[in-house]
């Protein structure tokens, strides 16, 4: 039996949302403080500083969150876990999921 596959949610914040930004990551990943979530916002590489909006989502839940932050998020961007948009020359896209994976299996989405 093959494990389960988790996914990770990705953005760039929409400056003019940034608070909406910011409280739906303390919510989504209860694990980081402010602080905590303002120091990733900084350390992210500009321009399009991508950063982790939830972690280790199942498929059905990051579709639905993906259409829930596009409000304050431009271009929710779904990863297979462990990756992010630093990896993506790497990766491979599956333009019908618009999900970003790797291996050479194909895009696990597709293969369920």
């Amino acid at each position: 039996m093959e494990d389960r596959i988790a996914f990770d949610l990705w953005g760039d914040v929409i400056p003019e949302y940034k608070e909406r930004a910011l409280e739906t990551i303390g919510d989504l990943r209860p694990e980081l403080t402010r602080p905590a979530i303002l120091r990733e916002l900084i350390l992210a590489p500009a321009p399009g500083r991508w950063i982790m909006i939830a972690q280790n989502l199942e498929w059905d839940a990051v579709r639905t969150l993906r259409e829930q932050v596009i409000t304050c998020f431009a271009r929710p961007q779904a990863y297979q876990a462990g990756y992010g948009p630093s990896d993506r020359d790497r990766l491979k896209e599956c333009p019908v999921h618009r999900l970003f994976y790797g291996g050479v299996l194909g895009c696990p989405v597709c293969r369920d």
